[in-house]
């Protein structure tokens, strides 16, 4: 009995060691990845942009009125707020492997400004019907300056 667990183990550990985890999607993923540093903080900040501007007309949809189920939009502001978030934390991951310089240096102004916009979002979706107005125009405005931010360090290139 003993001698087959152990040789269950020694099955199991030779599958993980040769190749049973080698296709994981975090593998293919690494693999997919362009292997400069640079470029790939420019592709994480032009990721950034893009979903700074979606949670930017998300808002001003809820803001203006123009969502039939203003529930569910505040809860997709919620979700936006926490991937705004992961946004600024994917491009720092990135960025502390970017050699210092002009691109870097932007990227912290970035990080900082999707950090808060995310916050903003997630208070805005959270926010009670009579602070929602409130909470609204301060995630436009931080989204505001997240997509300035954006716009400074796409120019460092």
């Amino acid at each position: 009995m003993r001698g087959a667990t152990v040789g269950m183990l020694m099955a199991i550990i030779v599958a993980f060691t040769h190749g049973g985890c080698g296709n994981s999607i975090y593998h293919q993923a690494r693999a997919a990845q362009p292997a400069d540093s640079a470029h790939r903080l420019r592709v994480r900040i032009e990721e950034g942009r893009k979903l700074a501007e979606s949670t930017r007309r998300e808002v001003t949809a809820l803001a203006g009125g123009h969502v039939s189920n203003p529930s569910a939009a505040a809860e997709l502001l919620v979700v936006h707020g926490h991937d705004l978030r992961r946004s600024a934390l994917s491009i720092q991951d990135v960025a502390a492997r970017v050699e210092p310089g002009p691109q870097r240096t932007a990227s912290l102004d970035l990080i900082a400004a999707l950090t808060r916009a995310g916050e903003a979002t997630i208070r805005a979706g959270e926010a009670t019907a009579t602070e929602r107005a409130e909470c609204l125009q301060v995630a436009q405005a931080a989204l505001g300056r997240a997509l300035e931010a954006a716009g400074r360090t796409a120019g460092t290139d």
